[in-house]
């Protein structure tokens, strides 16, 4: 069953009970100072950007007492990927953990030097950080260009009493444009050409957990496609975050019956649903014999390509061959 909400709502209601469902465009009100557990919620934002030569996640966590920055670069040209990952332990849970969910982040110390500004139309978003992967220094400056077409906002309860919750938003599609350089090597992101998404999530899970996430953005026949698939996490009955992008509408996806071995990250992960409906395969890239992939603090990226089909009803086919894909095996 998908409920999607087409009215404002709040996430969380007078009676601590969380809003189920997912919506299109933004219908959700978060509102986490009626939660009583404010403290308490983690919160994770990925930046995603890629154009011909490079991809690079730019990850920002708060969970626990915890604040990272994870950097996962892959050069195509190279065939490398690198990772490089900062973590501050504040031991006491308090108001000097940043706030992710604001409206402009800036954090620095002698190893990195990060800030996040959220405007009406862009995030933009600039990373200086000293001896990537035990190399050289890495700088980016990027604005990832807000899309006016359909987004995915899901959230949902993970057990009963309103203690817990998962709400998300995934936005695909994404004109990326500005500059990275990484010692000597300079990349040129240019909106039209470059692309990528922008997903966060705020979320108090009664555990850690091992999630893991498939993600795809790229142009299919000149047209626009993105595809997000997550594990289960709570009830997910009022919604699920599957769901894919074509032509800059979303279309969800029910229940996938993901298979695949968590510790071989050199082997095909497979994702079904229904009869016909989602039969894709995700097979990992390899480069010198060994698959691509980059490891930064209980996050593992692998990048991979997908084949297969998508045949939703009323819905035209979407064939994938070869469409560039990631996975994401990380602990909440």
């Amino acid at each position: 069953m998908q409920r999607e909400i087409r009215k404002p709502t709040s996430i969380f209601c007078a009676n601590r009970k969380v809003t189920e469902g997912f919506s299109r465009i933004p219908m959700f009100s978060y509102n986490p100072e009626q939660f009583p557990y404010k403290k308490k919620i983690d919160q994770r934002q990925c930046f995603f950007a890629q154009n011909t030569d490079i991809s690079m996640f730019i990850l920002l966590e708060k969970i626990g007492i915890e604040f990272s920055v994870k950097v996962i670069l892959r050069d195509n040209k190279a065939q490398g990927c690198a990772g490089g990952c900062f973590v501050k332990k504040y031991f006491i849970q308090s108001q000097n953990l940043p706030n992710l969910e604001q409206q402009s982040l800036s954090y620095f110390n002698d190893k990195i030097r990060i800030s996040v500004l959220n405007t009406s139309d862009s995030w933009q978003i600039t990373c200086k950080f000293e001896q990537f992967a035990g190399m050289d220094t890495l700088c980016a400056d990027l604005a990832f260009m807000k899309t006016q077409k359909e987004s995915l906002y899901t959230c949902t309860p993970v057990e009963e009493k309103g203690k817990t919750f998962f709400y998300e938003f995934f936005i695909p599609n994404m004109q990326v444009s500005g500059k990275m350089q990484f010692g000597d090597k300079k990349y040129i992101f240019t909106s039209g050409i470059s692309n990528g998404y922008f997903k966060e999530t705020n979320y108090k899970l009664p555990y850690r957990q091992k999630y893991k996430c498939l993600t795809s953005v790229c142009t299919i026949e000149n047209t626009p496609f993105s595809l997000f698939m997550g594990s289960r996490l709570g009830d997910d009955c009022y919604g699920t975050e599957n769901c894919y992008f074509y032509k800059g509408i979303l279309h969800k996806l029910s229940r996938i019956k993901i298979s695949g071995t968590d510790d071989r990250i050199d082997r095909p992960w497979s994702f079904k649903a229904g009869i016909h409906a989602v039969d894709i395969t995700f097979k990992p890239d390899f480069e010198h014999n060994a698959p691509v992939f980059a490891q930064c603090n209980k996050t593992t990226a692998v990048f991979g390509r997908l084949y297969g089909e998508l045949n939703i009803l009323e819905q035209p086919p979407v064939s994938l061959t070869g469409v560039p894909a990631q996975i994401i095996f990380t602990v909440i």
